[in-house]
């Protein structure tokens, strides 16, 4: 006989006041991965008593020391208060999220966190345990996430809690709106080829786009580096709430990423960002970490594309980008960086942070030179070309480094940059 966790036994009824019940039967259960005894099955004679809790399911017997006092385990759980608590709060949702919770390892600082949950945020929770840390879904070790994210939570105020849920809710909700778009092989005319640079590997891009464009699981790092205050946190959960995806994987890697002494100002751009621009700040830093974006696409005279993948940069040296941009903020403003990304929002991220250098370099050295109102396309029409020609040159060189390994066109011809999107291309859900 096979008892589930979480399934709740019918009270057993004793005949005798006098006589303490008898084991019977030992029965098999499976909890959380974890194999143990039950000691469910008891008789005797006389007066009817109701069993105290069902937590007597997850009893542990000791057949070799059989007068030693009951052990239990469920899960991480040995206290039979403590499983009956766990039990209890399975017992306040329906039978569908019910048995989605059941299925995640209890442990105290589980019990903790639903301790302080109300109703409806528990109801929530286990919906975000659903769609976003599926034991079933593409990664392996949600478990794990789910397990690390629990004992975060637990150690939080209830309405801290509170306004995790909802922003995990969120976050769950512009996960699902995400479209990942794709150049295939079969949808561009004529011939297409891929090569990556000396730094790219494909695996760990493979990885990366996984990991990287699974916001949620972005966010978890975010709270388990407890790099800002509980009132920061909560201005940052306020901002995400209100994001579009791109926006919110933007402020995540943003926040986890910049420099100590970069985080005050990294929250005033994050108050002054204006969600409803297209060209807002945070969806724009969010290019830094996606790896299709990181693939350039070079048309020859015949219509052959050429695709040609990068590494993605380094977390330092997102670091120093993102440094590079505050300093932009602090010295031009909102308005000011928004003109840039309008410019630049559309070219390889491969160059956003020598372009952002420069350009800190020279609003330092001749600031009277780009005070005008057209001061932002004065610049970009002085150094934007010069940039972009010398990061094609050396792309094209490599293509032509690699000319001679099979698939390539025997005649490259001349090289032209285009626009991935500007090619035919599929959407795939991401």
């Amino acid at each position: 006989m096979h008892i589930k966790a979480g399934q709740t036994p019918m009270p057993v009824s004793f005949e005798s006041a006098n006589l303490k019940p008898q084991i019977q039967q030992e029965y098999q259960i499976q909890v959380a991965g974890e194999l143990t005894y039950s000691s469910s099955s008891l008789s005797s004679e006389s007066a009817v008593y109701e069993w105290p809790m069902r937590a007597e399911k997850y009893q542990v017997i000791n057949f070799s020391k059989p007068d030693e006092p009951p052990q239990y385990r469920y899960g991480d759980l040995t206290s039979a208060e403590d499983i009956e608590a766990f039990l209890s709060h399975l017992d306040r949702l329906d039978k569908d999220q019910s048995h989605i919770l059941s299925n995640y390892k209890p442990s105290k600082a589980f019990l903790n966190l639903l301790d302080k949950m109300g109703d409806d945020t528990l109801k929530q929770f286990v919906d975000v345990l659903s769609r976003s840390f599926n034991l079933d879904g593409i990664f392996s070790d949600n478990g794990q996430r789910a397990t690390e994210l629990i004992d975060l939570m637990s150690k939080m105020s209830e309405d801290e809690i509170l306004n995790t849920v909802n922003t995990l809710t969120k976050l769950a909700d512009q996960q699902e709106s995400y479209k990942n778009i794709t150049i295939s092989a079969s949808t561009i005319s004529g011939h297409e080829s891929r090569i990556y640079s000396d730094a790219a590997d494909f695996h760990e891009l493979l990885m990366q786009k996984f990991n990287n464009t699974d916001v949620t699981r972005q966010y978890v790092e975010l709270l388990a580096n407890h790099q800002y205050s509980n009132d920061e946190m909560t201005n940052i959960n306020a901002h995400i709430q209100q994001s579009t995806y791109e926006q919110s994987l933007g402020i995540i890697d943003m926040a986890k990423t910049v420099k100590r002494n970069d985080r005050s100002a990294f929250m005033r751009m994050l108050n002054n960002a204006d969600k409803d621009n297209a060209n807002n700040v945070f969806a724009f830093v969010s290019q830094q970490i996606n790896v299709d974006l990181h693939t350039s696409a070079y048309e020859n005279a015949e219509g052959g594309v050429i695709l040609v993948s990068d590494a993605l940069p380094t977390q330092s040296q997102r670091r120093e980008f993102y440094s590079q941009l505050l300093t932009t903020y602090e010295t031009r403003g909102s308005g000011w960086l928004e003109q840039v990304v309008e410019q630049v929002k559309d070219r390889p991220p491969q160059i956003q942070q020598q372009l952002f250098a420069s350009m800190n370099n020279d609003l330092d050295l001749k600031p009277e030179l780009y005070n005008g109102a057209d001061a932002v396309n004065l610049w970009m029409k002085l150094n934007l070309p010069s940039i972009l020609k010398d990061f094609e040159q050396q792309q094209t060189e490599l293509i032509h480094k690699r000319a001679q390994q099979s698939g390539f066109p025997e005649k490259l011809g001349k090289l032209t940059w285009v626009k991935q999107t500007d090619l035919l291309f599929e959407q795939t859900q991401g």
